[in-house]
């Protein structure tokens, strides 16, 4: 424990030295790691099941728009005069079943008109996509059938519009349909969204209107004991049979039915997202690391004569190479902190840049930090960044010749 205090204090003493060289360091490792945070929070919430989705790998959802048949032609979604026989015909395969239809709108928000999103949903809809709900309560199917006119908000559209984004019990109207709010939702990642809503509201009161597309998405969330390979079974089956019945000779492929999680893989790449990720990892761990590695020769090289004199009184090789991998590990650790620090306003600002506009107000492209990543990726890549930074100098130094070195020569 003591070395390790006195490699500390050594390492802060030559910072406060060489501000210029430590400032380089710090922000060089603190931009690299605002990217990889990034990119590693992406890939986790893209391939894992992540609030509201948390069963992702067990729901499949019934576009509105239809799904394409063996030939590539589109057929349109299901009817609402079929939506019961679908959903009752499931019934015995499925836990929990719900529909949705989003529609633009314009909100009156007491004092001010926000054009968002509004999800007109029923069924379990609430029970089966598990949104963390910051104050108040969701609406249930009873509720939603009965066309209670309540409605849920987004926390960022909260926050916008009522002060203090005190928005449970005020009044909001969508489509001359005034409505109570009873709760707010916490913002959640666009990777694991399975709407760009900022408002929930009973199908009821549902319009179709400016889309004029009258059939719902319909989810379905499959019991654990059936398979996935049976859970698209069934609802190709179902998908043929129920457009049979319109007289339609349609063929579908149960491989061309995705749950929500191969949906989103599908949506952001497979292999953009797992092999680009590494190449980008690669590129902002070594790229950065090269720099900093010529900028640690040159802290090394000024440095030289200071570390002979430490070890022609005593010190050891490792404990020189240790001196100077402190200082290493410290600066990146800083500038590390610093990064994780800007993660979630620079992916703000991303996504104001790559969606901007009004888009940009009803998507969150991270919306929080998630500690397993940062302890079981980041910290890793923290001390590979560390060692290709500093280690390869501070080798080189430390095993020096004392004599050459105190001379003036730079031979080992």
């Amino acid at each position: 424990m003591k070395i390790l205090w006195s490699y500390l204090k050594s390492a802060v003493y030559n910072i406060r030295r060489n501000k210029a060289y430590a400032l380089f360091y710090v922000l060089g490792t603190a931009l690299t790691f605002v990217f990889i945070t990034i990119i590693l929070h992406a890939v986790r919430l893209v391939t894992s099941d992540e609030s509201p989705m948390l069963y992702g790998d067990r729901i499949i959802t019934v576009s509105q728009i239809g799904y394409p048949d063996v030939k590539g032609v589109y057929y349109g979604g299901i009817l609402q005069t079929e939506q019961g026989q679908f959903f009752h015909a499931l019934k015995d395969k499925c836990e929990l079943t719900a529909f949705d239809n989003n529609e633009a709108v314009l909100a009156d928000m007491g004092d001010r008109i926000q054009f968002t999103e509004a999800d007109f949903v029923g069924g379990d809809y609430f029970e089966m996509y598990q949104f963390d709900v910051l104050e108040g309560r969701l609406f249930d199917r009873a509720s939603a059938d009965r066309g209670d006119k309540v409605a849920v908000v987004r926390e960022s559209l909260a926050k916008s519009c009522f002060p203090d984004g005190e928005a449970v019990g005020k009044k909001i109207t969508v489509q001359n349909v005034e409505y109570e709010v009873i709760g707010i939702i916490a913002d959640y990642s666009l990777f694991v969204a399975p709407t760009t809503a900022n408002i929930w509201l009973p199908y009821r009161y549902n319009h179709f209107v400016p889309s004029y597309n009258f059939c719902y998405n319909l989810h379905l969330l499959f019991s654990e004991s059936v398979s996935k390979p049976q859970m698209k079974e069934a609802v190709c089956n179902l998908m043929q049979v129920t457009y049979e019945n319109r007289n339609q000779d349609v063929q579908f492929a149960p491989d061309k039915i995705y749950t929500q999680r191969e949906e989103r893989i599908r949506q952001y790449g497979t292999d953009i997202m797992l092999y680009g990720a590494g190449a980008a990892l690669f590129l902002l761990l070594v790229i950065p690391a090269l720099n900093i590695v010529t900028l640690n020769f040159s802290n090394a090289e000024a440095r030289a004569s200071e570390m002979a004199l430490s070890r022609a009184i005593g010190a050891t090789r490792r404990a020189v190479f240790g001196q100077l991998m402190g200082e290493n590990l410290l600066l990146v650790l800083i500038g590390v902190g610093i990064g994780i620090a800007l993660m979630l306003p620079m992916a703000s600002g991303i996504q104001h840049l790559a969606v901007g506009g009004a888009l940009g107000e009803r998507v969150t492209l991270l919306a929080d930090l998630d500690g397993w990543v940062l302890a079981g990726q980041v910290l890793p890549l923290v001390l590979v960044f560390a060692f290709l930074s500093g280690g390869l100098p501070a080798y080189l130094i430390a095993k020096r010749n004392i004599a050459e070195t105190l001379k003036g020569g730079d031979k080992q």
